[in-house]
């Protein structure tokens, strides 16, 4: 059937279960979702809603995830995933776990870009999209 990979999704459980968070399941774990429903019936959405969206909107069918370094990451509070686009270009994420207010400065570089390194500003509890055409690496 061509199924390369795939994504088990709560999509919304209740806090009422198993110390609230959703489960048991069927296999006896308990469960995580993106969205919780409280004891009064208000919604939770905690912060990876947020982040499984973003990825879902900006790394399109066919991307290719590349490995990478990110130095002084977890220094940072920062985080990257690096993905082959189908038209050739770059495509960087980048997630900030900084609590706070503190916005960092993260440079992106490649030895194949044929001129100088990005330098992104990444709000504090963020997640950006960087898009990158290796010819041209700040024109996109």
């Amino acid at each position: 059937n061509g199924v390369v990979g795939w994504v088990d999704w709560n999509l919304l459980l209740d806090t009422s279960g198993f110390l609230g968070t959703g489960g048991p399941n069927h296999a006896n774990n308990t469960c995580f979702a993106h969205i919780h429903v409280t004891d009064d019936l208000e919604l939770l959405v905690h912060d990876s809603y947020w982040l499984f969206g973003h990825f879902s909107r900006f790394i399109p069918a066919g991307s290719r995830f590349i490995s990478h370094s990110l130095q002084k990451g977890a220094q940072l509070g920062v985080e990257a995933s690096v993905f082959l686009l189908p038209d050739g270009k770059t495509l960087v994420a980048v997630v900030s776990n900084v609590m706070g207010s503190e916005d960092k400065t993260v440079k992106l570089v490649d030895a194949s870009w044929s001129s100088a390194a990005v330098v992104v500003d990444v709000p504090a509890r963020s997640v950006i999209t960087v898009q990158i055409d290796a010819t041209q690496p700040g024109a996109s």
